[in-house]
């Protein structure tokens, strides 16, 4: 009792009603104990005692084990289902220790250590005597009661065989080669080759089945009796019925087997008729038997014949593919390979096709060793196909190309130029075929199971192809400049000083600044220059818009690129830049060109440069020694001088440039006193030019005209005169005008000294109209004086018309020597053969109309003059002094005189 419960020891458990202790301890005085020489070894539910050395427990106690007995888990067990009593092995009652166990007598068999007959038999009798008998009509087959097979009966309680022999598998059977026959065992017929059983090789595809004589070259055994084998006709022989001779011929593969026969004198005379008979259609192991009856007995004899696949699959053409590439090397559709990689492939396929690949007529059991991979445009790599069958290369080759490619999507929008060398559209296919196949090494003797399975291998054929589409070949792509451009180009080149032939990828611009670092440039869009267009490069591609896989981009001078836009603005200052033009497909490049665009400044041109020499005085007198002044025309009040333009004359036209065209001039001619700031003070006139249309728009000025000296007011010292013209210019090819003003401005005055003279000169009589030109006064031509108008000075032009006023000598407006012939200028001058003021030496002028530049100085001598100095008698000096006033009717009324004429005389 612990703690009020009823426990059982440490070690132990309450066990059937009593504390049991575990590992053979007993309990001693309430405790678990190990018998004495033992020891407990090992803790817990685990611990066991154990006996010292090699001794055994037997019935509790430390023994040494008896013969045929070893310590088992620390006890003494004897082996052979023995068991130990009295420290001795001993079998059980009614059996006897052999050959290492107990064996139990009369058919009786161990069963927990105790001799006990089957079911369905018991023990009779005693002792060693003692045997299990079957009841009724049983007997024991292998240790169980059982029916007696046929031909055996119960003896001694066993079934046995008549004729000796032996129950095998529930049935009696002779031993080893022996046949049962009439009552007893005797030896078998073996129908063999070399004490084997016969091969027969099947290498004719062309043979449907193999004979066994003709074929497999096996003939059958000889067939002997002493009756009916004498080439007699027996009784039965039209109903092959016995006596015969068969021959049967059966799969050990289990299907029924095929029995021939033929009588005995037809296989005595022609035995190959009957063996020819026995036909194979498949591989595999057969049992021969061949039978010999007579009217009373039957002869057999057995025979095996292992029929073995000795003929691969073999192609009848052999392999025809002949070209060979690989990615690096690839064929490209370019040269027109897509037919030849048709070709090739079609030709793999020929290969192993039904109709090129014979066999034998047997169960071929075909495993082609078979390779079909594809790396198909944009993969990284192959790819196995479905099928061998499925083919790489066909008519339909480009469209598969164009939908693997995401039309559409430009992809010179990300893809670097490394990404963009690297495109390439290939696909390459390889497949590779070895014709083999399976079959078993039969054998005779052989299980079936157990025949070797081999692999026949035969012809091979490989294809290996890649086809490069080139994206030039794939798109027909290409730019041109467009055709004003072009037709700008020519116009350009026209206007260079040296003829240069247009070049297609070359555009000629001109700018407007004389050289081309002055702050000129060309600016147009990139869709005004260029044109670009594409198209498919193969045929039947017409539901695909070509626009959606190509795509074009343009650099200029250096190749930082840009995709292509038509308002793209392209700016060019330099003399030539080259821009750059390419197309591109998700097949790399399909097309790149250069263009060059050539600026072409304008020649230099200023025609103020000229403009001082433009203005020639029309005089005999010279310029004064120091340039300060022009006098007037002598013996007059006026400078007569002559403008004379050539827009073509003396122009600059630089190489690589083109010329500005003057198209108008408009000049204008101020008079004023002379001093500073007069000038200011009054109004131009206008020269009135014209000049005659030509095709070339080419200007030809020569005008002559008289400038007047200041009077009106009052006369002055000097007169100052600026002339000053507006060269209107268009630049090369344009519309677009300029102008280049330029003035020259100089002085003009009376260079002549007073002169007196013994006769009255010619003098405007009183009433005569006031402006009327008087003598030596311009009265005809362009005449520009100043007046003073209502409100300031005004310089105009001087209205006249070939007239002179009335004089005490007539006058006539006469050209001066030096007038242009028809407009030039024209003075009054007297109706006298003495000579005129100023023209004692009259310096001839000859301008030329058509170049007012080139003057011809000639000399010449008045015929007064000459009379004067041939007399030599009368030397005068005759000072005329004039003071002519312009007043009105009413002012010259007034005067006491309208005009005063000395007279000095020496």
């Amino acid at each position: 009792m612990v703690n009020g419960a009823c426990t059982c020891p440490s070690t132990s458990t309450f066990v059937n009603g009593a504390c049991v202790c575990s590992g053979g301890q007993a309990l001693v005085n309430n405790v678990c104990t190990c018998p004495s020489t033992s020891t407990l070894t090992g803790t817990g539910e685990s611990a066991v005692c154990r006996c010292s050395g090699s001794l055994g427990f037997i019935d509790g106690v430390c023994s040494t084990c008896p013969a045929g007995s070893s310590v088992v888990d620390g006890m003494c067990t004897c082996s052979g289902g023995r068991s130990m009593v009295n420290g001795a092995c001993t079998c059980p009652s009614t059996s006897t220790f052999v050959n290492g166990a107990c064996v139990c007598s009369g058919g009786q068999a161990l069963v927990s250590n105790v001799c006990t007959c089957p079911s369905t038999s018991t023990l009779t009798g005693t002792g060693e005597s003692a045997v299990c008998r079957c009841s009724g009509s049983f007997g024991f087959i292998d240790g169980v009661c059982s029916t007696c097979p046929s031909g055996s009966s119960v003896v001694d309680g066993e079934c046995a065989c008549s004729g000796d022999r032996e129950i095998v598998d529930g049935a009696c059977a002779c031993a080893g080669d022996q046949d049962f026959t009439n009552g007893k065992c005797v030896p078998k017929c073996f129908w063999t080759h070399n004490n084997v059983g016969y091969e027969c090789f099947w290498t004719d595809p062309s043979k449907a089945s193999l004979a066994l004589n003709n074929d497999c070259e096996i003939s059958s055994p000889s067939a002997l009796d002493n009756y009916v084998a004498d080439k007699r006709t027996n009784k039965y022989d039209e109903i092959l019925g016995d006596p015969v001779i068969s021959l049967t011929a059966t799969n050990q593969d289990g299907s029924a087997g095929v029995t021939q026969k033929a009588t005995w004198r037809e296989y005595l005379l022609t035995p190959t008729t009957l063996e020819n008979k026995v036909t194979f259609d498949t591989f595999g192991v057969f049992d021969l038997e061949m039978t010999a009856t007579d009217y009373s007995g039957v002869a057999t004899c057995s025979g095996c014949v292992a029929i073995v696949d000795k003929y691969p699959p073999t192609a009848e053409t052999k392999c025809q593919t002949t070209e060979a590439n690989t990615l690096s090397t690839a064929a490209s559709y370019a040269d027109g390979k897509l037919a030849e990689a048709i070709t090739q492939e079609s030709r793999f396929a020929a290969f192993y096709s039904d109709d090129n690949v014979k066999n034998n007529g047997g169960a071929n059991d075909r495993c082609d060793d078979v390779t079909a991979e594809m790396q198909d445009f944009f993969a990284s790599s192959a790819s196995t196909l479905a099928s061998v069958d499925n083919r790489c290369f066909d008519d339909d080759f480009v469209t598969q190309l164009l939908d693997k490619t995401s039309g559409g999507t430009n992809l010179l929008a990300s893809a670097t130029q490394s990404e963009l060398d690297g495109l390439q559209c290939t696909r390459c296919c390889s497949k590779s075929l070895t014709l083999k196949e399976y079959y078993y090494d039969y054998k005779c003797g052989t299980d079936l199971a157990d025949a070797e399975k081999k692999v026949a291998t035969s012809d091979q054929c490989s294809f290996n192809y890649c086809l490069n589409m080139p994206s030039d070949a794939l798109v027909d792509a290409g730019a041109v400049v467009t055709e004003s451009v072009a037709e700008e180009t020519t116009k350009v080149l026209g206007g260079l000083p040296t003829s240069v032939a247009p070049a297609l990828n070359v555009i000629h611009r001109s700018i407007t600044c004389t050289a081309v670092n002055k702050g000129c440039s060309y600016t147009p869009a990139l869709g005004d220059l260029f044109t670009h267009k594409s198209s498919w490069g193969a045929a039947g591609l017409e539901e695909y818009d070509v626009k959606d896989y190509v795509f074009w981009r343009y650099a200029v001078d250096t190749e930082n690129w840009h995709p292509w836009s038509d308002s793209a603005a392209l700016t060019f200052t330099n003399t030539q830049t080259t821009v750059y033009v390419e197309a591109w497909t998700r097949c790399g490049r399909a097309y790149r060109d250069t263009f060059t665009v050539v600026l072409h400044p304008h020649s230099p041109h200023n025609a103020c440069t000229a403009f001082r020499q433009m203005w020639a005085e029309n005089s005999p007198t010279p310029l004064t020694n120091d340039n300060s002044h022009m006098c007037a025309y002598p013996g007059s009040d006026f400078v007569m001088m002559t403008f004379a333009y050539d827009s073509e004359a003396d122009s600059i036209h630089d190489a690589d440039t083109v010329k500005v065209k003057y198209t108008d001039v408009k000049c204008y001619v101020t008079l004023a006193e002379g001093g500073p700031g007069n000038l200011a003070k009054v109004t131009e006139a206008e020269l009135p030019l014209t000049w005659p249309s030509t095709a070339s728009g080419r200007i030809q000025i020569s005008k002559q005209l008289a400038l007047e000296l200041v009077h009106d007011p009052t006369t002055a010292e000097t007169t100052d005169v600026n002339v000053q013209c507006d060269f209107t210019f268009k630049y090369f090819g344009s519309e677009e005008t300029d102008n280049e003003p330029c003035a020259y401005p100089f002085t003009i005055k009376d260079c002549d000294a007073p002169e007196l003279e013994t006769t009255s000169p010619a003098v405007c009589e009183l009433g005569s109209p006031t402006g009327v030109p008087g003598p030596f006064e311009a009265c005809s031509g362009n005449i520009f004086t100043t007046v003073n108008g209502a409100s300031q000075l005004l310089t105009e032009r001087k209205p006249v018309n070939d007239e002179c006023c009335e004089s005490s000598t007539a006058l006539s407006c006469v050209s001066l020597t030096e007038s242009a012939s028809d407009s030039g200028v024209k003075r009054c001058e007297p109706s006298t053969h003495g000579p005129l003021p100023g023209q004692m030496m009259a310096m001839e002028l000859r301008v030329d109309d058509e170049d007012v530049g080139e003057t011809k100085l000639a000399t010449s001598a008045s015929p007064s003059a000459v009379e004067l100095l041939a007399a030599t008698a009368l030397v005068a000096i005759v000072a005329l002094f004039v003071v002519k006033q312009r007043v009105t009717a009413a002012e010259r009324l007034a005067r006491e005189t309208d005009d005063v004429y000395v007279t000095l005389l020496d």
